[in-house]
């Protein structure tokens, strides 16, 4: 009969008589002895637990640029900062740079009133894009000026080329085409908007995953959806295990390493608890 058996991997406590150390993406285990693994050996993914805290807009991603304009002011060119954003937070520094740059108005009650809006609709599973026309509301002020600069039209939002197209659901373009006189509102055009380009993690074990189904065959021995927002605490445990092949092998080293669902690194802020199980089943 074959025997099971789990190898815990976990940043920062003792593992096997080993101890497990993060660099970058890979957590890896150095054991007090030899680990055998005979051929026709599997390997599976029994649990992991990690928190969801990547960034989601980046310039590495190439998602955290846009520009709007107030027709004769400037046009205001936009880069987020990297990091993880949800689209409130996107609205939040839209508003920010516009405080900035003195377009608002003011309503009765001295609170600032602004006239562009990048919003989740998840009603439509879109973003929205509302473009106001700038008016003093009524016993407001105008202390900027700025129903005279803009000649009382809408500003514009311009979504480049890039993809920020996809975070925000619109083909490149400008919204509206032209300063409006009236309220303009246009849903997603393009695609289902993604908050996130991180749509999978991939687990690697060099030392012991052997993946036949990949050609050339490969490490990869399992992947998982993530969920939640950002700062949750991800804990995944199938109720089946997914085994692979393992490699025929002798070794004092195992690591784990974390990848998006392109193959790329997986770029972890919190990376402060990170237990990964393994099960390995010899013959």
């Amino acid at each position: 009969m074959p025997k099971q058996y789990s190898l815990r991997l976990s940043n920062g406590n003792a593992i096997s008589g080993g101890n497990s150390t993060l660099t970058n993406n890979v957590l890896t285990t150095q054991l007090s002895g030899d680990l055998v693994i005979p051929k026709n050996s599997k390997i599976a993914l029994y649990s992991a637990s990690l928190a969801n805290s990547w960034f989601n807009i980046s310039t590495a991603f190439g998602n955290n640029t846009f520009s709007y304009d107030f027709g004769t002011n400037p046009t205001r060119n936009i880069t987020l900062p990297d990091g993880s954003y949800n689209y409130t937070d996107i609205q939040s520094y839209l508003e920010s740079t516009m405080i900035s740059n003195n377009e608002f108005v003011l309503d009765s009650n001295s609170n600032k009133v602004f006239f562009l809006f990048i919003e989740a609709n998840p009603i439509y599973s879109a973003i929205t894009i509302t473009a106001n026309p700038v008016a003093i509301p009524s016993g407001g002020s105008d202390p900027n000026g700025l129903v005279v600069i803009t000649s009382g039209l809408s500003p514009t939002l311009t979504i480049p080329a890039t993809n920020t197209r996809l975070l925000l659901g619109f083909s490149a373009g400008t919204y509206p085409s032209s300063p409006s006189a009236t309220v303009y509102q246009i849903n997603s055009n393009s695609t289902v908007p993604f908050i996130s380009p991180i749509g999978g993690i991939l687990f690697r074990c060099p030392e012991l995953a052997r993946n036949d189904f990949s050609y050339p065959s490969d490490n990869l021995f399992d992947a998982i959806i993530p969920y939640g927002s950002s700062g949750t605490q991800l804990n995944f445990s199938p109720s089946q295990l997914l085994w692979k092949t393992c490699q025929e092998c002798s070794t004092r080293t195992v690591s784990v390493g974390l990848y998006d669902q392109s193959g790329n690194v997986l770029n972890l802020i919190d990376n402060s608890n990170i237990i990964i199980v393994l099960a390995i089943e010899i013959p």
